[in-house]
């Protein structure tokens, strides 16, 4: 829970929501941390809510260690998870305008549009709450929220909890 921020959601009428001071805003309502659950603006890019309740602690996370590697971005994060994002995928989940419609939510690239050998060549801290890489490709303007980055984790732990909650008991 975040107490005292202000949401990222615009709502209907475009104006963003503001979390008062001493209100909560639970980023598991909303991977964007919108204060409506669901988002419906953010809902046609946002992953399963039941897959990121698995995955997500309830309070901030926070990089401790990052590594660009060739096979992908590894982060170490301070509850000791070690998480793995494979480059081409991560720079596919950009957030920007120019790769998601501000209005309609809609991814405007496909997988196809991202190069195959596409690296994160550098990455920097945005604020306290998000990461920013440096593609091969020179994008550079994507922002990814660690509650993001948590979300669409690719390690084998992640990759196990979103496969259980998809399949559902017994099947």
């Amino acid at each position: 829970m975040y107490r005292g921020s202000a949401g990222v959601c615009p709502d209907t009428s475009g104006r963003y929501k503001i979390i008062p001071e001493g209100d909560t805003l639970n980023p598991l309502e909303g991977v964007w941390g919108c204060s409506s659950a669901p988002c419906q603006r953010h809902a046609p890019h946002s992953i399963n809510n039941r897959a990121l309740r698995k995955v997500l602690p309830l309070r901030q996370i926070t990089p401790v260690d990052i590594q660009l590697t060739p096979d992908g971005i590894r982060i170490t994060w301070d509850d000791g998870h070690q998480g793995y994002h494979e480059h081409r995928a991560l720079r596919y989940q950009c957030g920007c305008a120019n790769c998601v419609n501000e209005m309609t939510g809609k991814r405007m690239i496909s997988l196809a549009d991202v190069r195959r050998d596409v690296e994160a060549l550098d990455w920097l801290e945005v604020g306290r709450y998000a990461l920013q890489f440096l593609w091969s490709d020179r994008h550079t303007t994507g922002i990814y929220p660690y509650t993001v980055l948590r979300a669409i984790c690719q390690c084998d732990v992640c990759k196990e909890a979103v496969s259980e909650t998809s399949e559902g008991p017994g099947r």
